[in-house]
């Protein structure tokens, strides 16, 4: 979707960052999450968990939060 990849987020240094430019050369697993809220910090975790599985199909994983 052509909205989505112009949509800005911010790096940690604050630095805008259009979503389209995460999955530009290949594909990306967004991982959205508020780091306040348990169900978030624990979908961090089972995906920091399945980090090298997602790597070997070729994907890049990219913690989206505050």
């Amino acid at each position: 979707n052509e909205d989505l990849a112009k949509a800005q987020v911010l790096a940690p240094d604050g630095t805008p960052v259009e979503l389209g430019s995460l999955w530009h050369k290949k594909p990306v697993l967004l991982v959205f999450c508020a780091t306040r809220v348990l169900f978030c910090r624990e979908l961090a975790a089972q995906a920091r968990g399945e980090e090298a599985a997602f790597r070997r199909q070729g994907y890049e994983i990219t913690c989206i939060g505050n």
